[in-house]
């Protein structure tokens, strides 16, 4: 059980060795990007991730997510005429028609049908006015502190603003949806189209997920005001990267700088389980005790990080820790770093009972071996 821990570290030192094959650097056309590890939230790289900016349809990714919320799958919406009018993209609903949710959903996600957004908002909140209230709450709740919303499709309007940094947080909790996950991962969609005779034909407006089997998804959006801005999900291994470019000057420079942004993660970084809960970690001497004290992480530790800079593991004891010291107490913290940077705290307990054992001084400090 010793053995593991420290061959976990070897094989962190192993992996990472230099990739020399790409550049130390990463230069995009788009003036506000960012790359998000999915799993742990973590920022591997950024470019003015917190400048806000205008986000066009990628809007639509917080409207399907406060509408997964709300209404379930399969509940039929009848469309008014406010939906209708809109305007510019749109899946051409026409008033009283109805639809399912999980229809609209498609109509939003893939043909960025602002109709749809509207009805998916009336449909949730008997408002736009209402539903918009919720995506602000929503925004709020998990952290994405520099977003306003004042619409559910993303046309240009005052005070409607986000970040990269807080549109990759919205997407990631949009994500932990499985019906968000497989609809933004759709290519292509054929729905009823009442009156027509032929369905409706969707096909996912993000290009990357014809031209590449890494990326899953996730939205475009394009407005004269935000300029070209694209979210993208792609996983290789066990490394989801979420890419947000926003303000691009082309929808070319959008997907390359993207490429550039996802070639870029999975080539320098990499994901490592470095402990496990119940995973012996260290073990500490202490005046007086009986013997070692084994100490066991309380927790799964999982870290992104470049593979030129590994992470730091150091073990941590409070030495105020009294003895006799039960199964289970807590004795120290596993500290992991990047650099100088602390990113996680593992939580180190006893492995088994330890007793006092009289005045023996088996030493004057507690140490770590």
């Amino acid at each position: 059980m010793r053995k593991k821990f420290f061959l976990i570290l070897f094989a962190l030192l192993i992996f990472s060795l230099p990739n020399l094959t790409w550049a130390q650097t990463l230069t995009i056309s788009a003036p506000s990007a960012v790359i998000m590890e999915l799993e742990t939230g973590e920022i591997i790289w950024e470019k003015n991730s917190h400048q806000r900016r205008a986000m066009a349809s990628t809007t639509k990714v917080m409207t399907a997510l406060v509408a997964l919320e709300s209404l379930p799958l399969k509940k039929v919406v009848r469309v008014s005429k406010k939906a209708t009018l809109v305007g510019e993209a749109e899946i051409y609903l026409t008033e009283g028609e109805t639809i399912t949710v999980e229809n609209l959903l498609y109509g939003l996600l893939l043909k960025s049908g602002n109709d749809a957004a509207m009805a998916l908002a009336e449909a949730s909140a008997g408002s736009e006015e209402n539903f918009v209230k919720r995506m602000n709450k929503k925004a709020r709740e998990i952290g994405a502190k520099d977003t306003h919303f004042v619409n559910p499709h993303g046309l240009d309007a005052p005070l409607h603003y986000t970040t990269a940094y807080d549109l990759a947080l919205i997407s990631r909790e949009a994500l932990k949806k499985p019906a968000f996950r497989r609809i933004v991962g759709t290519k292509v969609k054929e729905i009823p189209w009442p009156g027509q005779p032929y369905p409706r034909h969707f096909e996912n407006h993000n290009k990357l997920i014809f031209k590449r089997t890494d990326v899953k998804g996730v939205k475009t959006g394009y407005t004269s005001k935000a300029g070209h801005c694209l979210v993208t999900l792609a996983t290789r291994g066990n490394l989801s990267l979420l890419t947000v470019v926003l303000g691009a000057p082309s929808s070319l420079d959008c997907y390359r700088d993207t490429e550039a942004l996802l070639d870029y993660g999975f080539s320098r970084f990499v994901k490592t389980k470095v402990v496990r809960k119940g995973e012996y970690v260290a073990s500490v001497s202490f005046p007086q005790a009986e013997k070692e004290v084994e100490l066991v992480s309380t927790r799964d530790a999982t870290v992104v990080y470049n593979k030129d800079k590994p992470p730091l593991l150091d073990v941590c004891v409070d030495t105020s820790v009294k003895l006799p010291l039960k199964k289970g107490s807590r004795v120290g913290k596993l500290v992991i770093k990047k650099g100088e940077t602390k990113v996680k705290e593992i939580p180190l307990i006893a492995a088994e009972d330890v007793k006092k054992v009289g005045f023996l001084k088996r030493a004057s400090n507690a140490y770590v071996k």
